[in-house]
């Protein structure tokens, strides 16, 4: 079986975890990446991708932009042309439009398409963008959610074929935590902080559906009322993005708290495995979202989750042994859950390890790609 992994983009631990467990598995496995992740500088690489994608910078221009792009679209043409795989499996699209047209092209060849839906439909969304994705959803063989709540969305919204879709396990990112974890307590020396200190997380960019400031007015809240005593608050990951920005009374809150460290830079793995270590609680106070590749790294990473119940979320979290899962935009609850959730370090360390567990045995990529060798098959046998 040859399978193509299609995994443009910076962010490809995922993919390369997954093209991993497939070749493990004894599939011919290609995967195409960017020409920018350097995977070889971060990890011991068993497995290597084909960096067929140009990085782009943001003073380029549009033109400048799209010769990039018709270059690495037409060195992965020939690549599809070598390889002649029986299934392209599609993680994440680059420019919808051009990809969608050429795979579908590629069907002429009787060459399957998979799509992994990481997202039912991408944050802010415009009406013409939910309407293409109707079409894409129509036109894949196969489609792979991370959830049961994502896989009824689809059958629901789109009215597509039920056994068209399948629920396969999100893998962990022990790849991440293994290589990069850190001390805890020197974690925390290096930031400021104290073995006292009683800490939780924000981590990830800051998007409207994120819902940040409900986290913040809680942790106002839990200050004036002194709810949790020498409470801090990290907010770390991938910067302030284009789609959200605080308001002014949050920033002024922020930037004039002392127990709130912010660090809106992009964070490398060592920043990362740093902010993980020193954290005892993450919080993922969502709005709405299909999965988390946070939730994945704060359960690999052995770190207990406040996340709220909406998407596929609730899934991934034992309440009271892995996490806590409360309702959207509910500042009073998550105050009382944070609060709750103090009262007994030695129950949080021990959450902590059992997130871990469930990382390595209910995440583990062995499930994944056993979930996935499944699907392909039904495909080629359809």
């Amino acid at each position: 079986m040859r399978v193509l992994i299609f995994k443009p983009g910076e962010a490809n631990e995922y993919g390369y975890s997954l093209a991993v467990s497939l070749v493990q598995a004894g599939l011919n496995i290609t995967m195409v990446c960017d020409k920018d992740y350097n995977l070889e500088k971060h990890f011991n690489v068993v497995f290597k991708p084909k960096k067929i994608f140009h990085g782009y910078i943001k003073t380029e221009g549009k033109l400048v932009k799209g010769l990039k792009y018709i270059i690495s679209f037409i060195v992965l043409i020939f690549t599809l042309l070598k390889e002649r795989p029986n299934i392209i499996h599609i993680q994440w699209f680059k420019f919808t439009y051009f990809e969608l047209f050429l795979f579908q092209f590629l069907k002429l060849f009787n060459i399957k398409i998979v799509y992994t839906c990481h997202d039912v439909i991408p944050p802010n969304a415009s009406k013409l963008e939910v309407k293409f994705y109707s079409g894409i959803f129509n036109k894949m063989d196969l489609i792979f959610t991370h959830s049961e709540v994502s896989r009824k969305e689809i059958i629901n919204q789109f009215h597509i074929d039920e056994n068209k879709i399948r629920k396969i396990t999100f893998g962990n990112y022990t790849i991440v935590a293994d290589n990069y974890n850190k001390d805890k307590l020197k974690s925390r020396e290096s930031l400021g902080l104290s073995t006292d200190d009683n800490i939780i997380m924000f981590f990830g960019s800051i998007r409207k559906y994120k819902g940040l400031e409900i986290l913040i007015n809680a942790f106002r809240k839990i200050k004036e009322i002194n709810g949790v005593q020498r409470l801090k608050l990290i907010i770390a990951g991938g910067g302030f993005c284009k789609f959200f920005r605080l308001s002014n009374e949050h920033l002024d809150y922020i930037k004039n708290n002392r127990d709130i460290i912010l660090d809106i830079d992009y964070c490398d793995y060592n920043r990362m495995g740093q902010y993980f270590a020193a954290t005892d609680l993450v919080v993922l106070p969502y709005k709405r979202i299909s999965m988390s590749a946070v939730l994945a790294t704060s359960l690999s990473f052995g770190r207990p989750i406040i996340a709220t119940e909406v998407g596929g979320l609730p899934e991934y979290i034992i309440p009271n042994e892995t996490g806590f899962i409360i309702p959207s935009n509910d500042v009073d609850m998550m105050v009382q859950t944070i609060i709750d959730a103090f009262k007994n370090k030695d129950q949080l360390l021990k959450m902590g390890r059992k997130c871990r567990e469930y990382a390595d045995k209910i995440m583990s990529w062995e499930i994944v790609a056993k979930e996935t060798i499944e699907g392909y098959k039904y495909v080629l046998n359809k």
